[in-house]
């Protein structure tokens, strides 16, 4: 087989100047805090689509979210950022939207939407709605220093062998790195 017909993984991970380029182009209030939320958390289209106002702690600046992958479900409370806590506060007050789910959206709807938005930006056509979770696993890794016991836990695995795709040794940790293990010789 050659090489030519694998997918290029790279192409799959969204980088931090394409966000930029994908958020530009978000035209709906409600879509872009769908997507921020979804990219600023880590989570997987299903949790977002998952996310209730009654799981919001807006005194301790949480949201709990209900992990559907893993068999047993659980719940865990993430930290959101301040300026999206302040939105989905703006949400919840808002007359229009009397239901428990922040987002009444379809996958098939969010998936779509990331498309457009995604062909509007020129963006590779390759990436989808989890590539937000993969930019995500890629701020982990500088987050964190490559900790895959730390990102297991932001990215809600159980264990730390998925998360062995984001951890690429940094670029500017590479000499540090080389200076630790062979001190001068380097």
């Amino acid at each position: 087989m050659s090489n030519k017909s694998k997918p290029d993984e790279e192409m799959l991970y969204m980088k931090p100047s394409d966000w930029g380029k994908f958020k530009a182009v978000i035209d709906n209030d409600h879509w872009l805090l769908y997507f921020d939320l979804t990219q600023s958390l880590g989570l997987r289209a299903s949790e977002t689509l998952s996310l209730r106002f009654s799981g919001i702690d807006f005194e301790q600046g949480i949201i709990r979210v209900k992990t559907l992958k893993r068999k047993d479900h659980p719940v865990f409370p993430l930290d959101v950022r301040p300026d999206l806590l302040m939105k989905l506060k703006e949400l919840m007050i808002d007359k229009r939207f009397n239901q428990d789910h922040i987002f009444t959206y379809t996958y098939h709807r969010v998936w779509s939407k990331f498309k457009s938005y995604a062909k509007r930006a020129g963006l590779h056509p390759r990436l989808s709605p989890h590539s937000l979770r993969h930019l995500y696993g890629l701020r982990l890794v500088q987050a964190t220093h490559g900790n895959t016991a730390e990102m297991a836990r932001a990215l809600r695995h159980a264990g730390t062998s998925m998360v062995a795709r984001y951890v690429h040794v940094l670029p500017e940790r590479r000499k540090e790195i080389a200076k630790k293990m062979w001190g001068d010789q380097v």
